[in-house]
């Protein structure tokens, strides 16, 4: 996996109003990030070394305004199923 998530919570980060926050979370998270990941970010002056990944909890969705989920790939325990205001932009990431 090269950490999506991590990676678009990154871009997020730069490109939102200050006032914005980012959370990524998984349904699996793995429990380093991806060297790959780490070294194509820092290629584009994004530093995600010190991120980890997160297991998501009812609590995260709960307390968003704003959900997106970029693809579960375990279905039978992806939270984002059962909820509703998600924007699934699984399709959108390559």
């Amino acid at each position: 996996m090269l950490e999506r998530s991590q990676i678009a919570e990154a871009f997020f980060r730069k490109y939102a109003p200050n006032n914005y926050e980012a959370l990524s979370a998984g349904t699996e998270p793995v429990g380093n990030l991806n060297p790959l990941a780490i070294e194509a970010m820092k290629e584009v002056g994004k530093d995600i070394s010190k991120q980890r990944p997160r297991i998501i909890t009812e609590d995260m969705i709960r307390q968003s305004n704003a959900r997106l989920n970029m693809g579960c790939i375990q279905r039978e325990s992806c939270p984002t199923l059962f909820i509703h205001n998600v924007s699934d932009w699984s399709s959108r990431i390559y």
